[in-house]
């Protein structure tokens, strides 16, 4: 209970200084939806006229960032139904700097990529330093220091994403930087896979003062030379995730450094690929229901958790249904029916709705009764609920 504590305190504190002080002036219109009508990277003609257009009288993607990055307010930038194609960035990093939403048509519909063409300069598709959610597109391609895709250094809510062959340093595809108030950033259903980090976090790295919550996705594929899938270096939960076949060089698939806290309950870890000292490194927190097919060099787990299970009996990555493809349990997987069904409750597994997962990757519902380990649930209705997110970010949407 320490930390939502912390986190209640340092909310309230934030909420006093944002009333108690005004905001730098800019433009404080209301908030305004852009709708991107063309897949071309062209900038905006009139920036802060509230008019997304370039000099053809497009709505393109950059100069809809433009204009949303002119305005206190949240707006939000969706896409023309017939928009089903790939944006290709070719002018640098697209960067947030104001409260943005991102809705895109689904992630097997839109994808957001850095320039394809050889020798081109490198550069991450999104610099985030405002409270963003993105929806609903692929990212790929992205090519930088830390985030390869993204980097954010304020609160982010990624859903029904995939992020794809990105490169950093740390981080390549995510990359969470120390936060100016401490509300939880939220991935969830979403699939990570097939980035690289030269350095730590194949998939996600977090620096210290973060909190980051991952539910319902699959991690595979990514790899590093440390921490082939996250690098947590704050407070990180991982509730029903799929974190298989990632690898790395030293320190395995998850890496706990000292000092921070690294959470889970219902995760499939392992299958690792490559050379690794096993699926998990440091010391971890567990509510159970935790399949761990290496825990050699960690620390933490209860007797809930199942560990060295060699062999869970996964599917490939494939399209299993919903928004983006994933890793199924097979019919005869070890992780039917054996999860902690305290996440199905809003009173989740600690009293709070931090560890509530009611659906899957695919946004089907989850049983009841005996909940599947891991992403997907193996018999779970077959129509997707059209309820896929709990806002996080409400605590403090603009």
């Amino acid at each position: 209970m320490r930390h939502l504590l912390l986190k209640s305190a340092l909310l309230s504190a934030f909420v006093l200084l944002l009333f108690a002080s005004p905001l730098v002036a800019q433009d404080e219109r209301p908030s305004a939806v852009f709708t991107v009508n063309e897949a071309s990277d062209t900038v905006d003609v009139t920036p802060g006229d509230s008019i997304c257009a370039d000099n053809l009288g497009n709505c393109t993607l950059r100069a809809a960032v433009t204009e949303a990055n002119f305005t206190v307010s949240r707006d939000t930038i969706n896409f023309v139904d017939d928009l089903a194609t790939t944006i290709t960035l070719t002018r640098g990093q697209l960067s947030i700097s104001n409260p943005l939403t991102i809705i895109g048509p689904g992630a097997r519909n839109l994808t957001i990529q850095r320039t394809t063409v050889p020798n081109s300069s490198l550069f991450r598709l999104f610099d985030i330093t405002a409270s963003t959610e993105i929806r609903g597109v692929t990212l790929k391609n992205g090519n930088a220091g830390i985030g390869g895709a993204i980097r954010a250094s304020a609160t982010i809510f990624l859903s029904e994403m995939t992020i794809t062959g990105n490169q950093a340093n740390a981080g390549g595809a995510v990359y969470i930087s120390d936060q100016p108030v401490l509300v939880d950033s939220v991935i969830e259903r979403c699939l990570i896979n097939g980035n690289t980090a030269k350095g730590q976090g194949g998939a996600v790295y977090t620096s210290p003062n973060t909190w980051v919550i991952i539910r319902s996705s699959t991690l595979t594929d990514n790899n590093a030379q440390q921490a082939g899938a996250i690098a947590n270096n704050g407070w990180t939960i991982l509730i029903n995730n799929t974190v298989v076949r990632n690898s790395a060089r030293f320190w395995s698939q998850l890496v706990n450094s000292p000092g921070s806290t690294f959470v889970l309950v219902n995760n499939i870890v392992g299958l690792d690929s490559g050379r690794s000292s096993g699926s998990v490194s440091g010391s971890f927190g567990s509510f159970g229901g935790n399949i761990i097919t290496n825990s050699r060099g960690s620390s933490g787990w209860n007797s809930n958790d199942f560990l060295q299970e060699a062999d869970p009996r996964l599917g490939i990555l494939a399209n299993n249904g919903g928004p983006t493809d994933s890793v199924a349990p097979l019919p005869d997987s070890s992780a039917i029916d054996r999860g902690n069904s305290c996440v199905v409750f809003f009173s989740g597994c600690d009293g709070t709705s931090d560890y509530t997962v009611l659906f899957d990757q695919r946004g089907y519902q989850r049983a009841f009764g005996r909940v599947d380990i891991g992403a997907i649930e193996l018999n779970a209705g077959a129509t997707p609920s059209k309820m896929v997110s709990q806002p996080f970010l409400s605590k403090i949407r603009n």
